[in-house]
């Protein structure tokens, strides 16, 4: 290695280090959100909420037979996609 790569190399993990010293209290607050996030799966192979939201939508088209069409046709095709999805 030639001595202008370590040279370069060097400055660029010295920066590294001054930004994380720099922004640690930024870093250190995002930490928890950041473990929150990854540790909550959700179940994805579970349809029964866009299901049960599907029921909400149906239920407030009221007598609104095109509105009606057009929130079956969407769900279906979520509903489909989340089920396939989980499949593969």
């Amino acid at each position: 290695m030639e001595t202008q790569s370590i040279i370069t190399l060097s400055g660029l993990g010295i920066c590294c280090v001054l930004l994380l010293a720099a922004n640690w209290p930024t870093i250190m607050s995002w930490l928890p959100t950041a473990w929150l996030v990854s540790s909550q799966r959700r179940d994805e192979g579970n349809p029964t909420e866009l299901i049960a939201a599907y029921h909400v939508a149906r239920d407030e088209c009221h007598n609104d037979a095109h509105l009606g069409e057009l929130t079956d046709q969407l769900f279906q095709e979520l509903i489909c996609k989340k089920v396939l999805r989980c499949e593969k």
